[in-house]
């Protein structure tokens, strides 16, 4: 069974013919869309996440070798510590 059909007539004419239960492809078609649309957006989420996360670890490693510290304060608020003296940064 097709749901959308393209046929000739007997004087050769398309004619476009529609199952009578054409409905259950948009019951198909809109649920696993959106199903689609939300993991996608799920994902990027999660990419934008490990991103920040990394990308933190990178500029955490990078100040460790300039001789700058991170330190998390009390309330939750970052502040950055310098460790070393100014003549020793290059």
């Amino acid at each position: 069974m097709t749901f959308f059909s393209f046929q000739s007539d007997e004087n050769g004419k398309e004619v476009f013919a529609v199952s009578q239960r054409w409905w259950w492809f948009l019951c198909a078609t809109v649920p696993l869309t959106a199903g689609v649309f939300g993991v996608w957006v799920l994902w990027q989420k999660i990419r934008a996440r490990n991103s920040k996360i990394l990308e933190d670890i990178w500029h955490r490693e990078q100040e460790d070798a300039n001789g700058i510290g991170y330190s998390e304060g009390y309330n939750g608020t970052s502040s950055y510590v310098h460790s070393g003296s100014d003549s020793m940064r290059s």
